[in-house]
């Protein structure tokens, strides 16, 4: 009777996981472009971070595809896909702002410990 209140403090474990593995791998690859002297980390820290939703999909397609054993027609096709989506899309927005903001935090405090005399 108290298994619904564990499901939502292990998927609050998983959110807290995914968050910080997104923001350090973020870091990394963005720490990475820093030291090859490429400065155009904006958009590149967004979309290594929203990359999570494009993985997200394709694993929602390859499980439609191969994994569902029952008959499959237009209509269900188009809501399940309509549906991954936006869920997908709203995933990959989520993480490309963790991505950006955790570079943007982490540029901001190597570069304000620099001292220019």
């Amino acid at each position: 009777q108290h298994r619904f209140y564990y499901m939502f403090g292990f998927l609050f474990l998983v959110f807290i996981v995914l968050v910080t593995t997104c923001a350090e791998i973020c870091i990394v690859m963005c720490y990475l472009h820093l030291t090859s002297e490429d400065y155009r980390w904006w958009w590149r820290s967004a979309f290594t971070g929203g990359s999570v939703g494009l993985y997200l999909f394709g694993l929602g397609a390859y499980h439609y595809v191969l994994r569902t054993h029952h008959a499959i027609d237009l209509l269900s096709s188009l809501i399940y896909f309509g549906y991954l989506t936006l869920a997908c899309y709203a995933f990959s927005v989520m993480t490309a702002a963790v991505g950006f903001l955790s570079c943007f935090f982490f540029i901001w405090k190597i570069y304000s410990s620099v001292k220019i005399d």
